[in-house]
């Protein structure tokens, strides 16, 4: 199971160093976050009720590409934080209006997808600070700590891979 994993990773990770460069890295964070559930390295309370993660940040990825395809990476075009939550406020409203409008949430949750990815290309450009470890209060260890007797991830886990 690890080797064909590896050779997934491996495969995955060739494909992505063909996307852009603005969206190399929140392909590579989908990348170790799925593999990191799949080896079973993060403790069960953080995947659990997670099913839906993963098709969540594709969402996200998605529509990060179509954003640097309509209006250039945030390479070619950044903005100061305010104004990308400018953007993030105007969008918000058009979710919330689209969900006081319809009957059902799906107009509001295109938008809320199109808020979540604005908030990653800023993310993208300026840099966002980690969330610093909580403890469980059930376990009493670090909700993010790697399990017992696993190997942590390489902190560059498309380089770890190459042969």
């Amino acid at each position: 199971m690890i080797e064909s994993m590896l050779a997934e990773a491996q495969e995955l990770c060739r494909a992505i160093e063909q996307l852009p460069a603005s969206a190399q890295q929140t392909a590579a964070l989908l990348l170790a976050f799925g593999l990191a559930q799949r080896l079973s390295l993060l403790p069960q309370d953080v995947t659990e009720g997670h099913e839906r993660r993963g098709s969540a940040f594709e969402a996200i990825a998605g529509e990060r590409a179509y954003q640097d395809a309509k209006h250039g990476t945030v390479v070619a075009n950044p903005h100061e934080v305010g104004t990308w939550l400018m953007l993030i406020s105007v969008h918000l409203r058009r979710a919330q209006d689209a969900l006081a409008s319809a009957d059902h949430p799906g107009g509001a949750l295109d938008a809320l997808r199109k808020v979540l990815a604005i908030g990653t290309a800023c993310g993208e450009q300026h840099g966002l600070p980690a969330r610093r470890a909580l403890v469980n209060p059930r376990t009493e260890q670090t909700a993010h700590s790697v399990a017992p007797g696993s190997q942590p991830l390489s902190a560059s886990l498309c380089d770890g891979t190459k042969g």
